[in-house]
């Protein structure tokens, strides 16, 4: 499973990893044999 998603800021990634994390634990645990990987970083090239 991979998920892609760009924020305004670093605080709302944050919120969202929380959230999502929440889901995963609650609904899909079983399912995922490892912890996700979480990546984060700043968009350095746009068109």
């Amino acid at each position: 499973m991979v998920s892609t998603s760009v924020f305004e800021d670093r605080a709302g990634a944050e919120q969202s990893v929380a959230k999502a994390a929440d889901f995963v634990r609650d609904n899909l645990a079983p399912l995922l044999p490892n912890p996700p990987h979480v990546l984060a970083g700043e968009v350095v090239a746009s068109a």
